[in-house]
């Protein structure tokens, strides 16, 4: 149930860093009919429009709401922990349809090639339309991989998102894996329903957070309570 709820925890993490719509600008309403608006990006705009009818895989094309058919919606999750590593995948973004646990390697290139590898195993001839999940240690501020992890010093410092974004080819979104699981806790777990919730984790590790109305509580670089002095 705790491996499931840090992968469900992913799918609120890509919903966190999306943008939000106002019905008047979406091309969808809620309805379910759609909403006339002229507006689209300047990829159309550059074609005269003319571009309209061309589907993508990477955004919606607000002239044309059926092209959100086009786009993948495979989830590939994962949690990297400091001594194992969880992925999942969903093909409806409802359910996790399989999932496998391995141990993480200490290095950061054989850690990469692990994860991909088990994406390629579980999304069989699928190709992933987003990634999310957490890894053990503090974050870089712009939350593209990890410093001075204590339990991965293999891959502090190098390019984590980058690379799994270019080897997964889809948009890779990262958290620390405490707040992942705190905020699937307070989500769908016992934390439900409630304002404000307190996490705190002994693992591999001694960690904890705070999510306030369904958000984690904004903080400098992570909280790392384990390495707070009292």
């Amino acid at each position: 149930m705790k491996n499931k709820i840090a992968l469900w925890s992913c799918f609120i993490l890509m919903s966190l860093t999306s943008f939000s719509q106002s019905i008047s600008s979406s091309p969808y309403s809620l309805y379910g009919v759609g909403s006339l608006y002229d507006s689209n990006f300047g990829y159309l705009s550059s074609t005269s429009s003319s571009g309209m009818a061309l589907p993508s895989d990477s955004f919606i094309n607000n002239l044309n709401p059926a092209s959100l058919g086009f786009m993948y919606q495979n989830h590939f999750l994962f949690d990297i922990g400091g001594t194992n590593t969880r992925v999942g995948v969903s093909f409806d973004g409802q359910t996790i349809q399989s999932s496998e646990i391995f141990k993480t390697p200490k290095d950061f290139e054989p850690g990469i090639d692990a994860i991909v590898n088990a994406s390629q195993k579980l999304l069989a001839d699928k190709k992933a339309g987003t990634a999310a999940g957490g890894v053990a240690g503090p974050l870089t501020r712009d939350k593209s991989g990890t410093v001075n992890a204590p339990h991965l010093q293999g891959w502090s410092g190098r390019p984590l998102k980058l690379e799994l974004s270019t080897k997964l080819g889809c948009e890779v979104y990262l958290e620390n894996d405490t707040a992942m699981s705190g905020l699937g806790e307070a989500v769908f777990g016992s934390g439900k329903n409630k304002r404000i919730v307190a996490y705190l984790t002994i693992s591999t590790g001694v960690n904890g957070i705070r999510i306030v109305n369904r958000e984690l509580e904004p903080s400098n670089m992570g909280f790392e309570i384990g390495h707070q002095i009292i």
